[in-house]
């Protein structure tokens, strides 16, 4: 289809056939477009399209006998009313490029590409700001000579963008064979422990971070990677570490998420230490006396011994004036301002001690208390 002899025609003009074959051509570059940015795998929830489980359901293989599903599929009339309409309107971008004579093709995969981002950015900012770190992290070893990039994305006149499947290869000696997968390798890092939330700010401050475990990674084995073998369990990643304390404040019941997705506070109430307790407070008590007894005999500053205890004070407090049903926690930038201190700081202090809990939580068990 000639987009630029179409649309050179009024829309309410032009017969239905026809404006169903330029939505479904419509949706036909959207769906080349996820392709191409190497998304066609990921969740349409990431772009904000949780109705969809994989991208197939809105853009099936069989364009030329599914037109009118590419012409109907819901990011297909987004692109349509939020960007294409108006800039046909009149003194529109495409106005004026229909006015010059010129050919809208490549206008339009620009704006879908700029759809599409708007879209993952606003719907998977997690997802979005590791991809654009680890991006700069990679560029920046690159600059640095440490690591030849391979397979970049060519662009007229500019420098070429990473994909997933570019290569890294580093140019630094490598250690022993890696025994541990790549994400647990960079995990490992003295830079990501207790941090790795971090990551899900866009900036220079979370790119050093990331970028001093990406660096060790030769030491650990690695000579080189593929970008999205790396970038997608990082996604992951860090996308579960900012659920557990923003994404999710609503459905995170008291005491928080353990790692592997179990809730903190369902293992209480289920625990067979429970039942040995008329209340649940009075069982919120020993177990905050557990986590006291295992952060004064831990390995830690005064100064950080003292602002976790506090903290873990003001959180149990919270959680006996709450009840069995009330909020995990009061809300982060609150509790921050009444603590005085960052809201970086409470969240390292919570990770620490979302892992003593979960050990308190198992010496209770086991020792019948």
């Amino acid at each position: 289809m000639n987009l630029s002899e179409l649309l050179r025609r009024p829309l309410a003009s032009v017969p239905e056939p026809e404006r169903v074959a330029l939505m479904a051509e419509l949706g036909r570059m959207i769906a080349n477009r996820i392709r191409a940015v190497e998304m066609w795998d990921q969740p349409p929830e990431y772009f904000g399209y949780p109705e969809f489980r994989h991208w197939r359901e809105a853009y099936p293989a069989d364009f030329e006998s599914r037109a009118f599903d590419y012409a109907s599929a819901s990011p297909t009339l987004d692109f349509f009313a939020e960007r294409f309409a108006q800039a046909l309107d009149a003194g529109g971008p495409l106005n004026t490029v229909l006015d010059d004579g010129g050919d809208v093709f490549p206008y339009v995969a620009v704006m879908i590409g700029n759809f599409l981002t708007d879209r993952q950015r606003t719907n998977d900012p997690v997802g979005y700001r590791v991809f654009k770190n680890l991006e700069a992290v990679v560029q920046g070893l690159e600059l640095a000579g440490t690591a030849i990039l391979s397979g970049l994305h060519d662009r007229k006149s500019k420098p070429g963008r990473v994909r997933r499947a570019t290569q890294v290869r580093f140019t630094t000696p490598t250690g022993p064979s890696p025994t541990a997968p790549l994400l647990e390798l960079l995990l490992a890092a003295d830079s990501l422990r207790g941090s790795l939330h971090k990551l899900s700010k866009l900036g220079t401050g979370a790119q050093r971070l990331l970028g001093l475990a990406v660096a060790a990674l030769p030491g650990a084995g690695v000579s080189s990677f593929e970008f999205g073998e790396l970038l997608v369990p990082l996604q992951t990643a860090v996308r579960d570490a900012v659920r557990v304390w923003v994404d999710c404040p609503t459905a995170i019941p008291a005491l928080g998420v353990l790692a592997d997705g179990e809730i903190i506070s369902r293992e209480i109430r289920k625990s067979d230490s429970r039942s040995r307790y008329q209340t649940l407070n009075e069982h919120f008590d020993v177990v905050r006396r557990e986590v006291r007894a295992a952060i004064d005999t831990g390995n830690y500053q005064d100064r950080t011994r003292n602002a976790m205890c506090c903290v873990l004070d003001d959180w149990f407090a919270h959680l006996a004036a709450a009840g069995a049903d009330g909020d995990a926690h009061p809300p982060l930038d609150d509790w921050a301002r009444q603590l005085g201190v960052k809201r970086s700081t409470l969240w390292d202090h919570l990770e620490r001690l979302r892992g003593i809990i979960r050990q308190a939580l198992a010496r209770i068990e086991a020792t019948g208390r």
